[in-house]
């Protein structure tokens, strides 16, 4: 199937969704299907969020948060035998409150809600699995751009880490959490300077 960008809220046609080369064996779109299996995953990682301090999602997390997710046609997972290990967005369309001031490049990959099972976290698997599959299956759109809390230094650190560099921090209104939220957003070195940043390699 192939979807046009303006699905994702980007019009210009030079490229089609999704790119002919598809995702790699460990990394698929998610659907309906996996309703359970994504509430599961980020019930887990909501609980580990609020155990650190650290949590801008809803909790408890329901099938709802979860159908929404996956409704947006940009939720991918990564798979083993018994669920998923990891999940995150990946759109051409980001949240207008955080990304509005810096719109000038259509052809940004924005990742959001980025979560990972208790099994494979803090083992490394963002790093070594799921981010470089998102570099090799989405390589026609630059930068790649994320965000996390402005509070959270050891996440800031980890995204450092990996080559994502601190571009400003913004101040939003969240309607969902109703208070204004402080984010810091990222966007990602190119990919021949990470090989120089995976020694330092940190786990959040």
């Amino acid at each position: 199937m192939s979807i046009k960008c303006a699905d994702f809220g980007y019009t210009s046609s030079w490229f089609e969704w999704p790119p002919q080369s598809w995702y790699s064996l460990h990394m698929r779109l998610l659907v309906p299907e996996d309703t359970s299996a994504i509430t599961d995953l980020y019930s887990q990682a909501s609980r580990h969020a609020n155990s650190v301090g650290h949590i801008d999602w809803p909790n408890p997390i329901n099938e709802d948060f979860a159908s929404g997710l996956i409704a947006t046609n940009a939720l991918f997972g990564w798979d083993n035998n018994q669920g998923i290990d990891g999940a995150l967005l990946a759109t051409t369309s980001p949240n207008a409150a955080i990304w509005n001031d810096l719109d000038g490049q259509p052809s940004a990959l924005y990742l959001a809600k980025i979560a990972t099972s208790n099994t494979v976290r803090g083992q490394g698997f963002f790093e070594a699995q799921m981010l470089p599959d998102v570099r090799a299956n989405f390589s026609m759109l630059t930068p790649i751009r994320l965000d996390c809390l402005a509070d959270n230094e050891k996440l800031k650190l980890f995204y450092a880490s990996l080559g994502f560099v601190a571009v400003e921090d913004t101040v939003f209104y969240s309607i969902k959490q109703g208070r204004e939220i402080a984010v810091t957003k990222f966007e990602l070195v190119p990919w021949e300077n990470l090989s120089s940043c995976q020694a330092g390699w940190a786990k959040p």
